[in-house]
This record gives structure tokens, C-alpha cells and sequence, in this order.
């Protein structure tokens, strides 16, 4: 693909990006942020892409969303969370193409493993500390309140492995018995890159905000926010993938 075409597509992903984050967004008060369907762009801008083209229509599109939605605030963070999840797309992919698969996989899910159980850990310990500013900051009303946010949290962090994992293992026998256009192997990719983009915006509240706790009671819908964009990057790419490849191949 000659490099016109290249920067015609990147600004074509990039707009795309734009409008799957601005269109459709749940605000998530605690943390000032909100969840969308954008991830599903930048997967697919990494995998139609590459690693640098794809990082350019990733950031750029949903830091746009975060400066015309009103989240300015966010656009900085966002610019570098989603070009680095872009990144990581298109390196895992080649990387787990030509070296250890199952090396890879594992690390990636020790990782995950380590953060889950330290984010665990920080909430425990916050809960203990000044619950009446805690609820403040996540908008809880009563103690209660702020009781059940926690548990949801911590239910969500002791699933959310396996839950990220099973779909991963469906997706995986689904595409390699009815669908050949689709490379399994950009599963661990996904699922890495997703994962960094939970764990990214955690250490970006953290920064923002000065509170180690309230950034884990945006764990649940961030992740939410990866699985949804995960399923639907991967039904939508074969088929987007085919319509690409002829476009590029045409003089």
C-alpha cells in the first residue's frame, strides 16, 4: 500500500474512532471519565494499520472525542493510552506470531493477575481509612452505598480473569472452525492491549487525582468497556478486512 493511501486510511480510522468514542458514552462520575464503544476502532485501526499509522488514528481520534465532548482533561491521557493500546495491538500480534505463543499468553495473564491483586489490596486498605471522603469522591450516599460500589468492585476484579479468559477461548475455537479470514492469534493481542488500557487509565487517575482508591470503582465499566469492544473488533474484522484489502489493491 503506497503511502497516500496509507494517510487516506488513517484518516478514515481516525474519524471512525472519533465517532464510536463521542457518539455512545456513559459518563462515570467517580473518576470524571466515561465508557464507549471506541475501543472496537482502535483495534481494528492497529490490526488494518499497523503499529504506527494505527497509534496515530487510535490517539488522535479519541483524544478529539475527549476535547469536543468536554473532557479535556482527559485528552492528554487518553492520546497516549490509546496510541500505546495500538501499539501493543500490532507488536502482540507479530510477536505471537513468530515467537512462543503460550509465553506470551502467560504473561500476560501473570500480569493481570499481579494488578488484580494488588488493586484488591489498595481497596482494602482504603475502605479502612476515611470512608466519609471516599464516598464523597465516588458519590455515594450512605455507607451502604459506598459497602455494595466496593463489593461490586471486588466481585468484578475476582472474575474478571476468568471472564476475559473464556471469551477468549470461544472466540478462539469459533474463528478456527467457521471463520479462516480471521488469524486466532490476534486474540492475545486484544486482550493484552485492552488490559493495558484498564490498567493505563487507572495510573492516569492516580496521577490526576491523588487517591489510589477511587480509580478502582472505574475498573468494572472500563472493562466492560474492553469486552465490548474486543467482541465486536473481532466480528467485524473479517469482513472489513476483506473490503480493505481490495481497496488497497486497487491502482
Amino acid at each position: 500500500m503506497d503511502r497516500t493511501k496509507k494517510i487516506t486510511f488513517t484518516g478514515i480510522m481516525t474519524a471512525l474512532v472519533f465517532i464510536a468514542t463521542f457518539v455512545i458514552k456513559i459518563p462515570i462520575p467517580a473518576t470524571e471519565g466515561y465508557i464507549h464503544l471506541g475501543d472496537c476502532m482502535v483495534f481494528l485501526a492497529a490490526l488494518l494499520l499497523g503499529w504506527k499509522y494505527g497509534a496515530f488514528a487510535a490517539g488522535v481520534g479519541s483524544m478529539l472525542a475527549d476535547i469536543i465532548g468536554g473532557y479535556a482533561h482527559w485528552a492528554l491521557p487518553t492520546l497516549i493510552i490509546k496510541a500505546l493500546m495500538a501499539i501493543l495491538v500490532a507488536v502482540a500480534v507479530n510477536l505471537v506470531k513468530t515467537r512462543n505463543k503460550i509465553a506470551f499468553c502467560g504473561l500476560t495473564a501473570l500480569s493481570w493477575t499481579l494488578f488484580i491483586t494488588f488493586m484488591r489490596r489498595v481497596l482494602s486498605t482504603g475502605l479502612i481509612g476515611d470512608r466519609e471522603n471516599l464516598m464523597v469522591e465516588v458519590g455515594a450516599e450512605t455507607d451502604a452505598q459506598l459497602t455494595n460500589l466496593a463489593n461490586v468492585s471486588y466481585t468484578v476484579l475476582y472474575v474478571s480473569a476468568f471472564v476475559v479468559i473464556a471469551i477468549a477461548v470461544v472466540l478462539w475455537f469459533y474463528f478456527k472452525k467457521n471463520n479462516k479470514s480471521v488469524d486466532i492469534m490476534y486474540i492475545p493481542g486484544l486482550i493484552a492491549s485492552g488490559l493495558w488500557m484498564v490498567a493505563g487509565y487507572y495510573l492516569a487517575s492516580l496521577i490526576m487525582y491523588q487517591n489510589p482508591v477511587v480509580p478502582i470503582f472505574s475498573i468494572p465499566a472500563n472493562l466492560l468497556q474492553f469486552v465490548a469492544g474486543f467482541v465486536l473488533a473481532m466480528v467485524i474484522y473479517a469482513p472489513l478486512k476483506k473490503t480493505f484489502d481490495k481497496l488497497t489493491l486497487e491502482s
